[in-house]
């Protein structure tokens, strides 16, 4: 138990659950609760609370924002299951869609459903798409490790089936985060990920972090200790 009129910002632990009780323990002395690892969209409004990693709405934005400045609606598929998550994230991904790409149609983007049986058993799954109906680009909407076997299928099919063509794949982290893909997909499919964390190590200040960060450790920065002291330097030069 803490005394939180004395204290101004909790960095919160990677917890969902305890990041809610904390906003709701710390609402009457607005002591802001920041949270480093989770978007949470249930509490993202609330006064108290600051979320430092983009919400998948902001990832799913810059795809569309992305994709309006390379290509044209009629070029767009949307590939996803016939399920309650992903009918969900289709109905945003048109809905902003329609909003950014200027489209006066209610659904901008075509929809194609592929079941996970389809994806192992299922024989030419995107070749009408790419050969007879001209799309170029592809749209995973797909963020949960759950989905990665998937979304790893998706890609094997597309990379299989594309026979020349030049196709564009738009997905989430998990893309670039799985262990199990293929990496020539990258360059085969022309894969586009939005990322939180980019780091320039060209910048003299990252080789400054780098060196420091080599004297002290004994051992190369990862990307979590970038994250985590860019975090951390965000929130106390705002104390």
């Amino acid at each position: 138990n803490f005394d939180f009129c004395k204290i101004d910002v909790v960095v919160a632990p990677n917890n969902e659950q305890q990041i809610k009780s904390l906003i709701e323990k710390t609402k009457p002395y607005k002591t802001k609760v920041v949270s480093s690892w989770f978007s949470l969209s249930s509490v993202e409004n609330s006064p108290n609370y600051l979320q430092l990693k983009p919400s998948l709405r902001s990832h799913f934005t810059a795809i569309l924002n992305h994709i309006h400045e390379h290509f044209s609606a009629k070029d767009v598929v949307i590939v996803a299951r016939n399920t309650k998550a992903d009918l969900a994230w289709i109905k945003y991904f048109q809905s902003k869609g329609k909003e950014i790409m200027g489209e006066g149609v209610e659904k901008p983007f075509s929809e194609y459903f592929v079941l996970d049986d389809s994806i192992s058993f299922g024989t030419q799954i995107f070749s009408n798409q790419i050969h007879n109906k001209h799309k170029k680009v592809f749209i995973i909407p797909n963020y949960s490790y759950k989905d990665e076997n998937y979304v790893n299928g998706v890609l094997r099919r597309l990379n299989a089936e594309k026979s020349g063509k030049e196709i564009y794949v738009y997905g989430m982290p998990i893309i670039k985060d799985s262990e199990n893909l293929n990496f020539e997909y990258f360059q085969n499919l022309n894969v586009r990920v939005p990322s939180s964390r980019w780091v320039d190590y060209e910048g003299e200040d990252v080789k400054a972090f780098n060196n420091k960060f080599y004297d002290r450790f004994g051992s190369l920065a990862g990307e979590e200790a970038y994250e985590g002291f860019d975090n951390m330097l965000y929130i106390s030069r705002n104390l």
